[in-house]
C-alpha cells in the first residue's frame, strides 16, 4: 500500500470527535506558539473548513490540510477560492513528501468541486515548498475583516500565495477574502 493509499478526507459536517482531536494535538505539535488556539480549535477566527485531508499512523494524525471553501473579491471580480489552511506534518514525516501529497490531493479535491483557485497564506520560509507545487507568490494587498469587522491590510509577512485550477488566470487587483482569513 503506498503513501497516499493511506490518505484520507473527512468531510467537516462528518469530522468525528476523536478525528478533530487528533488533528488538534497534530497542530498543537507542528505549531508550538499557537497551542491557546489549537488546544481549543482546529482553525484561526471560527473559520472552519469544508473537507480536510489527514493521514492516520498506529492510531496517530501525522499529516493534514484543510479547505476552506470562500467566495472572496479580486479586483473587480468575485471568485470562489479553495483556501490551504493549516497544513501540517509531524517533524518524524518531514521530508517524506507528505506535506506535497496532502496539498496534492486536497487541491484535485477542490477542483472536481469546481472551485477554479486556491489560496493560501504562509511564511517566508514556505514559499519555496508552495512554489515547488506550482502556487504562484501574489505581489498585492490581501485584506480581510478584523475582529471589531472593519477591512483591514494582511500583514505582508504573510505571503499571499494562487493556484489556477480551472482554465481562467486569478483576476488583477486587491484581494478582499470578504472575511477573517483563515
Amino acid at each position: 500500500m503506498s503513501t497516499s493509499d493511506l490518505i484520507e478526507i473527512a468531510e467537516e459536517s462528518d469530522l468525528s470527535p476523536d478525528l478533530d482531536q487528533g488533528i488538534r494535538d497534530l497542530l498543537c505539535l507542528c505549531f508550538p506558539p499557537d497551542v491557546t488556539v489549537f488546544s481549543q480549535s482546529r482553525y484561526w477566527h471560527g473559520t472552519a473548513p469544508e473537507y480536510s485531508f489527514f493521514r492516520r499512523e498506529a492510531g496517530k494524525i501525522t499529516g493534514h490540510v484543510g479547505i476552506v471553501r470562500r467566495t472572496i473579491r479580486a479586483g473587480a471580480s468575485q471568485i470562489t477560492i479553495a483556501g490551504v489552511q493549516n497544513l501540517a506534518v509531524a517533524p518524524t514525516r518531514r521530508k517524506s513528501g507528505l506535506g506535497a501529497l496532502l496539498m496534492i490531493r486536497a487541491l484535485a479535491e477542490a477542483r472536481r468541486r469546481g472551485i477554479a483557485f486556491g489560496l493560501l497564506f504562509c511564511v517566508p520560509g514556505l514559499a519555496r515548498f508552495y512554489s515547488s507545487l506550482g502556487w504562484k507568490i501574489q505581489e498585492r494587498a490581501f485584506f480581510m475583516t478584523n475582529e471589531t469587522g472593519a477591512r483591514e491590510r494582511i500583514p505582508d509577512k504573510n505571503i499571499g500565495m494562487t493556484l489556477t485550477l480551472g482554465p481562467e488566470p486569478f483576476p488583477p487587483g486587491e484581494v478582499d477574502l470578504q472575511g477573517r482569513d483563515w
